[in-house]
């Protein structure tokens, strides 16, 4: 014989529960840099925005030894901007005045042509910076 409980009265189950809720907050920085003397220097620089990811974990088990799973997760927003710094060498005024002043061009063994060159100021290019995941 089948019976029921009435809806106005919630039938009384005992139950526990286990949650587990581990959670990482991470960033990153990364910058590699290329310098070849005379004649380039780049900087690329990869930024990771802090953001913190967690994982939900939880079970449920009733007096008549039923069990239920629950499983979920959280990720805050995580951006990423990747941009590079270029530097080149300016050999434009050293050319200019060679060629008007021959008398220190490639003198014998110790000359020195390259000395009086110097770094320009590097511009930053910014490639990309966009969300790499957003809720």
């Amino acid at each position: 014989m089948f019976t029921s409980t009435p809806s106005t009265e919630p039938p009384i189950v005992k139950y526990y529960t286990w949650e587990l809720f581990p959670s990482a907050k991470a960033k990153g920085y990364l910058t590699l840099t290329l310098y070849v003397k005379h004649l380039i220097a780049v900087e690329a620089i990869c930024d990771l925005s802090e953001f913190i990811a967690s994982i939900l974990l939880s079970t449920t088990i009733t007096g008549d030894y039923k069990w239920c799973f629950g499983v979920g997760y959280n990720i805050t927003e995580i951006r990423l901007a990747v941009s590079m710094i270029v530097k080149l060498w300016n050999y434009a005024m050293t050319i200019l005045d060679d060629l008007l002043d021959f008398s220190e061009t490639w003198t014998g063994a110790d000359a020195r042509y390259f000395d009086q060159i110097y770094l320009s100021s590097g511009k930053t290019i910014k490639f990309e910076d966009t969300a790499i995941y957003d809720k």
